[in-house]
């Protein structure tokens, strides 16, 4: 969320008219117990840190212990098609806008990761 409370999904579901958001905190499984004691203004959000097996396994337990209507999906892979979920659930889907007066700060680190990647590419030619 780059250090924000919030993301898609908490943002489409307001604007589905959710009548709450839940907090996941309480319900929380195993590694995810951690990433809310390091982030502890994430009260609005169940965040996907990872996408490795105990990562998964972590995130569905929650869901499955989180008493709630509907699962909204805010990351950007199809979390949907990863995670067994036995809830109803939809997908919020989102597009990069720059906003003109940060376009150079942005295009300053779009270029520095691929000022990085290549210089990782120069060290490890194929």
């Amino acid at each position: 969320h780059g250090g924000m409370p919030y993301g898609a999904g908490f943002v489409l579901a307001k604007e589905l008219g959710a009548g709450e958001i839940v907090d996941p905190r309480q319900h929380a499984k195993g590694s995810l117990i951690g990433v809310f004691e390091k982030f502890p203004h994430l009260s609005l959000a169940l965040p996907a840190m990872g996408y490795g097996p105990e990562q998964i396994r972590d995130l569905e337990a929650t869901i499955q212990n989180t008493e709630c209507d509907c699962i909204v999906f805010g990351t950007p892979i199809d979390l949907g098609s990863v995670l067994k979920v036995e809830k109803p659930w939809v997908r919020a889907r989102y597009c990069l806008e720059v906003v003109p007066e940060h376009s150079k700060e942005f295009f300053d680190v779009v270029d520095s990761v691929f000022e990085h990647f290549a210089e990782k590419s120069l060290d490890h030619p194929q």
